[in-house]
């Protein structure tokens, strides 16, 4: 095996990215996962998903964050058959080893929990 080491990185253009820049950047655990089938699509540094309840899940992290103050973004697709629609998603519950997930669908006059065919999300800041 073999090993890269380099303090900055950079390109044709002499654009440069300090490696410290680069690491801390970079998504720590993301997801891509089926909520009516519990189908983990592929996933980075997920365990495992639990269901909570309907349109509700805890994404529990192999390596745990630093803090629970990392951001997490959460997006979704009610209907992949039709292109999607009207998918409300967000983020709760974060602990440095878990967060949860909670998806709905905004049908313009009320906001449901579901459980969606299309569930993402992404975790970046710092790992312990």
């Amino acid at each position: 095996m073999s090993t890269l080491k380099a303090a900055i990185i950079s390109d044709e253009l002499d654009n440069t990215l300090g490696m410290q820049e680069l690491i801390s950047g970079a998504s720590k655990a993301f997801l891509a996962y089926n909520q009516l089938t519990s189908t983990n699509n592929v996933s980075l540094n997920v365990s495992s998903v639990v269901d909570v309840s309907v349109g509700n899940d805890t994404v529990n992290l192999t390596s745990s964050m630093s803090a629970a103050n990392y951001p997490v973004s959460v997006t979704g697709s009610l209907n992949v058959a039709n292109g999607g629609h009207r998918a409300l998603g967000g983020a709760f519950g974060k602990l440095v080893g878990s967060y949860g997930v909670s998806m709905g669908d905004n049908n313009n006059t009320t906001t449901a929990q579901e459980n969606l065919a299309v569930c993402d999300s992404i975790v970046v800041g710092s790992l312990a």
